[in-house]
């Protein structure tokens, strides 16, 4: 937790997790690391922030870095909801398919 008491990073690799990630995970405030690497999520949220959006949630604009190495992750649809402050996103061993957010470029 951050000095006001609000979670800053979040490290659960390595836990066998399968999966989704909860969209409402990219709504916490303060929240500045995720560390879901080596597990087998299939889905890391990103094409379901827009249903939180609508629930009157806002994406937090601290996340700096997720760490997805290792999973089942085939998308990265809705990624560009994160670019304000994300400054790295390491992927590498997953099953992506398509192209990367023109907001990136």
């Amino acid at each position: 937790c951050d000095s006001d008491g609000h979670v800053s990073e979040i490290d659960l690799s390595d836990n066998n997790l399968s999966g989704s990630i909860s969209p409402h995970v990219y709504t916490l405030k303060g929240l500045t690391r995720i560390d879901v690497s080596k597990n087998r999520i299939t889905n890391a949220g990103w094409n379901r922030i827009e249903v939180v959006e609508n629930m009157g949630n806002s994406v937090s604009d601290s996340i700096e870095v997720i760490k997805l190495t290792d999973n089942l992750v085939n998308s990265v649809e809705g990624l560009g909801k994160l670019n304000a402050s994300l400054k790295e996103l390491h992927m590498t061993y997953n099953n992506l398919k398509g192209t990367m957010p023109s907001e990136f470029f």
